[in-house]
């Protein structure tokens, strides 16, 4: 998760909350699928919501 955040192959504004981002990372170590990452940077850590892997983006990255 931190490797998404960090360096993250993709970002995108949520469509639904405008203080959230959606970050997305191919993982080497889980067959190339890739994880998305949902947090609110405005947070102090960043408020993570949500981390799951997304089937609509493996290969498209």
């Amino acid at each position: 998760m931190s490797r998404t955040l960090q360096n993250p192959q993709k970002l995108e504004p949520d469509p639904l909350k405008t203080n959230l981002t959606q970050a997305y990372r191919e993982i080497s170590e889980c067959n190339n699928n890739v994880l998305k990452v949902v947090y609110d940077s405005n947070e102090s850590p960043w408020l993570i919501i949500t981390v799951h892997f997304d089937r609509k983006y493996k290969g498209k990255l």
